[in-house]
């Protein structure tokens, strides 16, 4: 019996009355559809049973715009809301999807923060954007619109008028909405007499929404016992585009170019998330040139993204000089991306079946060399930092999360690897050309911000190896499908490794020219909800260290 096999029995076996009915979709891809009552009771099975210890993704989808042009064999008919829960067993190496139906009129769901606390922000998103309440939620608000916000956009029936600006005549009184993001810490109204009769010294700090250390527009509301973070609450928003909502009104392919903007350092990976689930619903593949150039340019982005890290780590501890050496081989990636793709920052180089240019010899002995100097340049840059007591006093034993935390958290990428799980999407659940190369997932054990650096240090030597494997195997032949006009009917979940973690990108489509739905979960995203976890107990000052350790991009979080 198969793993997933394995997995649909011992389910039915524990909840037959409960199940609707329970799909072996494709390798390492389950859907169960299950009756909201025993919701709460199946992740905490699959979690604590069956070893489904990541929770991937959270969607809310509004399906009362798919009685029309849909496959019943395919989707269910019903005109009501559905909550799509993603959650993924490292040990089993298999991704379940389970599908839950609430009533459109007053929609609402158990929350399971208790099963995943990773469920917390994703949750708030679904409460926000599709108006869906969790009961048991511990702080059910807003988190990308600003409270003052009326309706919820993700809505087929919001109403999506064309944007007004709204001028006031000379006689009326203009009235500005200001400073909505408050603190949510209870305020002490007897500090005062405590900090003379206790000689506590509690006070309420807010970083951001502009501050250097932030790495762009976010608010951090910090409660300070003298130097020391006693809670953090984290507030984003402040640069969501609704990008979901942006993609059920542009075409399939109108859409491409705006999937590679949620997070600009890792446009590669975002536009290959999409173009991957998308290829699921019409069940094509590349041609096998096009995989390896997918593979080569995730790596130079990858390169790319890592050494802005590096270079913005410096500038955050005080090492300037490290900002200069690492921009100077990052120009060296960006310089090859631009020769494969035509653009150094958004990419836009996938396409459904294939790749958008091909490379040409040109390319290849560019980039064979860059590799080689590259790698001689990189132990420059151990010598920098490592050489460094200042770097290792701020970033040894700072910011430090276990491995059941970082599970706990859905925390990915090096943050996860750092504490010892040996987790990867280009292993795991392998895409492009990666199942035919050779390469190693760097772990550490201490879970802090130093051994955050040194898995990303690693990484950055191992990509350049696997571009190099890629180019010495980059097989002839076409790089692009002929897929001619596609109107996908179906749903699929694509999962990438990124620079920061797991990118995962939920497709629904109609049989129309424009997706239905489309729900993206973001690295950045889930390892930035973390930040109060990894901050609570240290120093402000190490607060500015573990932000860095995170590597956050504002465009993912907020999309």
């Amino acid at each position: 019996m198969s793993v997933n096999s394995e997995i649909i029995q011992a389910v039915k076996d524990e909840f037959g009355e409960g199940m609707v009915y329970a799909v072996d979709r494709k390798e390492r891809r389950i859907v169960l559809t299950v009756k909201r009552n025993i919701l709460k009771k199946l992740c905490k099975f699959l979690k604590e049973k069956l070893e489904f210890d990541h929770l991937t993704s959270i969607a809310a989808v509004d399906r009362s715009g798919l009685v029309n042009g849909m496959i019943e064999s395919r989707l269910l008919y019903y005109d009501d809301y559905e909550m799509v829960y993603h959650t993924w067993s490292h040990s089993k190496k298999t991704l379940v999807e389970i599908k839950v139906a609430v009533p459109k009129k007053n929609p609402s769901a158990p929350s399971i923060t208790d099963v995943w606390s990773t469920a917390n922000w994703q949750e708030r998103e679904a409460f926000d954007l599709m108006g869906v309440k969790f009961s048991g939620h511990p702080d059910l608000r807003r988190i990308l619109m600003p409270e003052w916000w009326k309706g919820h956009p993700l809505r087929k029936d919001y109403e999506m008028s064309p944007g007004k600006w709204f001028l006031s005549d000379e006689d009326e009184k203009e009235e500005y909405v200001l400073d909505n993001q408050k603190p949510v810490f209870p305020l002490d109204q007897k500090l005062a007499e405590n900090v003379k009769t206790e000689q506590i010294s509690e006070m309420i700090l807010r970083i951001g929404p502009v501050h250097p250390g932030n790495h762009g527009p976010w608010l951090i509301n910090l409660k300070l016992d003298g130097e020391v973070i006693v809670d953090l609450d984290t507030q984003i928003g402040y640069q969501h585009r609704g990008l979901e909502k942006i993609a059920e009104n542009r075409t399939w392919t109108q859409y491409l170019p705006l999937s590679d903007r949620y997070c600009w350092l890792t446009a590669l990976s975002n536009n290959l998330s999409y173009v991957l689930a998308v290829e699921d619903i019409l069940d094509v593949e590349a041609p096998a040139r096009a995989q390896y150039l997918r593979t080569i340019m995730l790596e130079l982005n990858r390169l790319a993204s890592h050494l802005l890290w590096l270079a913005a780590m410096g500038i955050d501890l005080g090492n300037l000089s490290g900002f200069f050496y690492t921009f100077r081989e990052r120009e060296w990636m960006l310089d090859l991306l631009e020769m494969a793709a035509g653009n150094r920052l958004n990419y836009n180089y996938g396409r459904f079946g294939g790749v958008t240019f091909d490379v040409d010899d040109k390319f290849v002995k560019k980039a064979k060399t860059t590799m080689k100097i590259f790698r001689a340049r990189l132990q420059e840059y151990i010598d920098l930092y490592d050489g460094s007591s200042i770097f290792h006093a701020r970033t040894k034993g700072v910011g430090t999360i276990t491995a059941k935390a970082a599970k706990d958290l859905g925390v990915t990428g090096p943050l996860l690897r750092c504490t010892g799980v040996k987790a990867d999407a280009r292993k795991d659940d392998p895409y492009a050309a990666y199942p035919e190369l050779d390469f190693k997932i760097p772990t550490r054990k201490n879970g802090d911000v130093y051994a955050s650096y040194e898995v990303r240090m690693d990484e950055m030597q191992i990509s350049s190896e696997i571009i190099d494997q890629a180019l010495d195997n980059l097989p002839k032949g076409p790089v692009q499908s002929n897929l001619g006009r596609i109107e996908p009917v179906g749903e699929a979940i694509s999962r990438i490794e990124e620079p920061r973690g797991e990118i995962a990108t939920y497709v629904i489509g109609d049989g129309n020219d424009k997706p239905y739905r489309v729900r993206v979960r973001c690295a950045e995203y889930i390892n930035v909800s973390a930040l109060g976890h990894m901050s609570r107990g240290y120093k402000i000052a190490d607060l500015i260290a573990i932000i860095g350790g995170i590597d956050p991009c504002l465009g993912g979080m907020d999309r």
